[in-house]
């Protein structure tokens, strides 16, 4: 799995421009990361959740429809090798979602590598 993780400014707005900071995130699996995650059917898999990207106003929308969760972060977002953006309001929230989304990443790497391994068995006293 490789990672790519860029930090860019960007404008938003019709009339009144606003800038944002955009982080976009591009994994590229390996074709036998790819086949655990279909083999084990988790491209819906949630990897971060997230809410609307900062440049929306609609959150009450979203919310009384129910549909807050299609913001969030899944595996099958990274698959294509596309970039995933996401919008916020500072340099100091989009350091923290790097660190959301790396940490995400390795837990996700660790599931993949977990899903071929079968569990030995243990025994221990308590």
């Amino acid at each position: 799995m490789k990672v790519s993780i860029d930090h860019s400014e960007v404008k938003k707005g019709f009339l009144k421009k606003k800038t944002y900071n955009q982080v976009a995130v591009t994994v590229q699996y390996t074709d036998y990361e790819l086949a655990v995650i279909r083999k084990n059917k988790i491209e819906d898999h949630v990897i971060l959740e997230r809410t609307l990207d900062a440049d929306r106003n609609d959150y009450d929308d979203m919310a009384k429809l129910g549909l807050l969760d299609r913001f969030h972060l899944r595996v099958k977002h990274f698959i294509g090798g596309k970039p995933n953006t996401y919008i916020l309001n500072s340099p100091a929230e989009s350091k923290v979602y790097e660190q959301e989304v790396t940490e995400a990443l390795k837990n996700l790497k660790q599931f993949i590598e977990n899903a071929t391994e079968e569990p030995e068995s243990t025994s221990f006293e308590l």
